[in-house]
């Protein structure tokens, strides 16, 4: 699957998420919270907005996908 975030969608807004599934076992994300036009929400108190979240059963290996992916931006021309 590839997913498209264009310019005009990103935001500076990034949160950090966990989730414990019936497993036990913890996840931790990486949610990059998208542009939305404030006609798609109910009220002030209405959040939910769209994000793209980067999941892993281990933040370690998160932190060194994310480490990683900034190390080829900067060496990209």
């Amino acid at each position: 699957m590839r997913v498209n975030v264009y310019n005009e969608e990103l935001t500076p807004e990034t949160r950090v998420v966990t989730k414990t599934p019936e497993t036990g076992k913890t996840f931790t994300g990486i949610q990059f919270i998208l542009d939305s036009g404030p006609r798609l929400h109910y009220d002030a108190d209405d959040d939910d907005r769209s994000a793209v979240t980067l999941w892993a059963d281990d933040k370690a290996k998160l932190i060194e996908i994310l480490e990683n992916a900034v190390i080829d931006l900067q060496e990209a021309p």
